[in-house]
C-alpha cells in the first residue's frame, strides 16, 4: 500500500508536470543510488509505483518525462563513450560531437520539447550545434559542456 505522502504527491504530479518532473528526478537519483541498497530499493520500489501511476492517470506527462529521460541518458552515453576513447582531450571531443550528432530523439521531444530535469520551465527539443558547440574539459572525468536547443512554446504545467 502507498503512504500518505506518496499518494499526495502522485495526486500533485498528475496535475503538475512541475511537480512530476523533480519527484521523477529524485526517485530515479534514489534508485540509481549505490551507496545504500536498503534505501535504493525502497527508491526503486516508489519509481515503479510512481511511474504506473503517472502512465494510467496523466500519460502525456508519463510521456513527457519518459522523452526526457532518455534524451538525458543519450547525451550521458554520449559523454560516457567519448571519456572512453584513447588520445588527447581535443580527440575525446571530436568524438563527443560525431556521437551526438548521430543521436535520435523520440519524436515527442522534436515535436513539444521536454523539460530540463532542473528548470522544468525551460523547454528543450534537442541539442544545440552537435557537431561544433559541445566542450570537453582537460580532468580525470573529461566534463563535458552541451548546449541544448530550446522549444518555443511555453510548458502547459496543466490545471
Amino acid at each position: 500500500d502507498d503512504s500518505p505522502l506518496a499518494a499526495f504527491l502522485s495526486d500533485r504530479a498528475c496535475a503538475s508536470l512541475a511537480v512530476a518532473n523533480f519527484v521523477w528526478w529524485y526517485l530515479k537519483v534514489g534508485a540509481d543510488d549505490t551507496s545504500d541498497e536498503a534505501a535504493r530499493s525502497v527508491f526503486a520500489v516508489f519509481r515503479a509505483r510512481f511511474a504506473e501511476d503517472l502512465a494510467e492517470r496523466a500519460p502525456e506527462t508519463y510521456a513527457t518525462l519518459r522523452a526526457q529521460e532518455q534524451l538525458v541518458a543519450s547525451v550521458l552515453a554520449a559523454q560516457a563513450r567519448a571519456r572512453q576513447e584513447k588520445g588527447r582531450k581535443d580527440h575525446k571531443q571530436e568524438r563527443l560531437r560525431a556521437l551526438l550528432a548521430d543521436l535520435r530523439f523520440p519524436k515527442l521531444v522534436d515535436e513539444r520539447g521536454v523539460p530540463l530535469p532542473l528548470d522544468p520551465d525551460v523547454r528543450v527539443k534537442g541539442l544545440h550545434q552537435p557537431k561544433a558547440a559541445p566542450k570537453m574539459y582537460r580532468s580525470a572525468m573529461y566534463p563535458a559542456l552541451v548546449a541544448f536547443e530550446r522549444h518555443p512554446a511555453p510548458l502547459d504545467d496543466g490545471p
